[in-house]
């Protein structure tokens, strides 16, 4: 992770924001009234639905239960009502 005064942020903006979006690099930027942490849309996106994955007790199990199979067979399985 990029750690980096927010005033130095503001002075590579374009160059920090590429490299969060094309290298998936997260970047901190440290402010006088606390930090922030700069993740891509994409990672955001994938945390989102793992919160939302994680509110669903039986999504969560049904994922959970199939991760821990030794088959690579999907045939049958139910779909889950999200």
């Amino acid at each position: 992770m990029t750690t980096i005064l927010s005033t130095n942020f503001r002075n590579k903006i374009f160059k920090l924001l590429a490299n969060c979006v094309q290298f998936n690099e997260h970047i901190k930027v440290i402010g006088k009234k606390g930090n922030a942490v700069l993740i891509s849309e994409e990672e955001y996106e994938g945390w989102q639905a793992t919160q939302e994955i994680s509110k669903k007790p039986k999504l969560k199990a049904a994922i959970l239960k199939r991760r821990d199979s030794k088959s690579n067979d999907f045939t049958g399985v139910k779909v889950c009502e999200l």
